[in-house]
């Protein structure tokens, strides 16, 4: 540093000025690239509303040459994201197409398929089929995933496979019994099945969790009116209409008050 020192020190000034420009101009570059480095791969990340700029970002990662794959893999699938985002499903399937190939099977490549299944259930209805067979890839490669199971279940039962319902949102409450999602879809296709008495039970759990949910009680409710629990029935009728009446509420009420008064 020394020797640098003394060295411009000799220059005439506007020598010395332009020797350190020199030196500091290939700096300050460097230190801006960095910095655009860096905002480019934090703008790559999981985008929530401002779905162009994260596309942009991802579309400059992408294209750097020599990208390390779990970086590339990563871009890919925030970027697919976004495109959904955006209205363009088709191109976010090319997206995960294009991640899904460059994994090794095992649970990440489970995880891309998800995406991917979830992505033509939720937003291409002439590829139900295809979502579904990636959904259970996923279900193969990443077994015990919840948010797989509850996935697969939602697909069953929208196809009205309440067999499948039942069995795969079996086995998301085996991996989280706090599953709302899979406890609900389970309860449901019982209750679709003639089997109303086990329904009750996941009603039941659920009902402990949020007591004061005006549609959960209302459908325990019907279930044990149906079954002609009539004291249950009313009980639960009465507790819905606090929380939220209305004239069909309040006539079924008077109904059963009548049925028990008899």
């Amino acid at each position: 540093m020394r020797t640098v020192v003394s060295f411009t020190c000799r220059l005439a000034p506007t020598k010395r000025l332009r020797w350190l420009l020199h030196l500091l101009i290939p700096c300050m570059a460097a230190i801006a690239w960095a910095v655009s480095a860096a905002e480019v791969r934090e703008g790559c990340r999981d985008s929530f509303s401002d779905y162009s700029n994260t596309i942009y970002a991802c579309n400059i990662i992408i294209a750097t040459p020599g990208l390390p794959v779990p970086e590339l893999i990563r871009a890919l699938q925030v970027r697919a994201q976004a495109l959904v985002g955006v209205g363009q499903p088709h191109d976010a399937i090319r997206d995960y197409d294009s991640a899904i190939d460059r994994l090794p099977s095992g649970r990440l490549q489970g995880y891309i398929l998800y995406l991917r299944g979830r992505t033509r259930l939720e937003h291409l209805t002439e590829e139900q089929g295809l979502g579904i067979a990636d959904l259970e890839r996923a279900n193969a490669l990443a077994p015990s995933n919840t948010r797989i199971l509850e996935a697969l279940a939602s697909a069953s039962f929208k196809q009205n496979n309440l067999e499948n319902t039942i069995k795969h949102a079996s086995n998301a409450l085996e991996s989280d019994p706090r599953s709302v999602i899979a406890r609900k879809l389970r309860a449901r296709a019982l209750d679709n099945t003639q089997q109303s008495y086990l329904a009750l039970r996941d009603l039941d759990v659920l009902i402990s969790a949020t007591p004061r949910d005006y549609d959960l009680l209302v459908w325990r409710a019907r279930i044990h009116h149906r079954r002609n629990n009539l004291h249950a029935a009313l009980a639960d009728y009465r507790k819905a209409a606090r929380i939220r009446s209305s004239d069909e509420l309040l006539s079924l009420i008077t109904q059963i008050e009548q049925w028990l008064d008899n």
